[in-house]
């Protein structure tokens, strides 16, 4: 009996130890399938990461691509204006119209800074364009003096200033020796001034004869030649219409020739009546 006691208590050792290694077995086989799993999600994470590294860098590659693609383009774009721009500089210079050329040029550079060959041509270009700045700016100096001084001439032409009209015309025509108006200005004050020295010299003329006419017909009057002094004075009249002395001698010698006229009938009738009473 104490044998099967024994014997029985051993069993019941025996198969504590063996649920307990069951146990423990069990428990090491769910920790290692724990363990397991998660190993496996650690790879699976792992893996998905570096596919979407991956992934990240094809996109990126693709994104570096399409933009250096772009680039080119736009590299190609600025190159062909760039070249299009310095084209039609050239063709404008060549023309002699420096102000296209250099804008086109400035153009140009504006796209390639550091370009050499443009910044050349710019800086010609420019020289150009200052020069005929300064000729324009010039010229217009003269334009402006020039019609002052037309302006000016003008003015003293109007009051009859003819010798002051004349220098002003004349320091015109030098500043522009090829325009002809202050040539022609100059010419008509000429003419004018030789009408006028030509009527002063004939009005010095008609006076100088209407008076010896005057005196010539007074000492006809006093010698009572009536048709000579009639026609000095009637001269005298035409010579100058405004003067009233030669009408007042022809009045006076009108009265006159009544007066003979009546003196003459007089003397007939006396005549007449002489005859009369000697014929009876």
């Amino acid at each position: 009996e104490e044998m099967a006691i024994a014997d029985a208590e051993n069993k019941r050792k025996a198969d504590e130890l063996a649920a307990k290694k069951a146990e423990e077995d069990a428990r090491k086989a769910e920790e290692k399938a724990i363990a397991d799993a998660e190993n496996k999600r650690k790879q699976e994470e792992i893996a998905a990461a570096k596919a979407a590294e991956e992934q990240r860098k094809l996109e990126e590659q693709r994104l570096a691509d399409i933009a250096k693609k772009d680039a080119e383009e736009a590299e190609r774009a600025r190159k062909a204006n760039y070249d299009a721009l310095v084209s039609e500089g050239d063709k404008a210079i060549a023309k002699n119209d420096f102000r296209s050329g250099w804008k086109n040029y400035k153009d140009a550079l504006t796209l390639y800074p550091d370009d050499k060959e443009a910044d050349k041509k710019f800086k010609n270009a420019n020289i150009e364009v200052e020069r005929i700045e300064k000729e324009e700016a010039d010229q217009l100096a003269v334009d402006t003096k020039y019609t002052d001084l037309m302006n000016e001439a003008e003015q003293e032409l109007d009051q009859n200033n003819f010798d002051a009209a004349k220098i002003n015309f004349a320091k015109a025509s030098e500043l522009k020796p090829n325009e002809q108006s202050p040539k022609q200005k100059i010419r008509n004050i000429d003419r004018t001034l030789e009408q006028i020295a030509a009527d002063k010299k004939q009005e010095q003329d008609n006076e100088r004869k209407y008076i010896l006419l005057l005196q010539d017909g007074n000492k006809a009057l006093a010698a009572n030649n009536l048709e000579q002094a009639k026609s000095l004075f009637e001269q005298a009249s035409s010579l100058k219409p405004s003067e009233s002395e030669p009408g007042s001698k022809l009045e006076e010698i009108a009265a006159i020739e009544e007066q003979n006229v009546l003196a003459v009938a007089e003397e007939q009738r006396r005549k007449d009546e002489a005859k009369k009473e000697f014929d009876r």
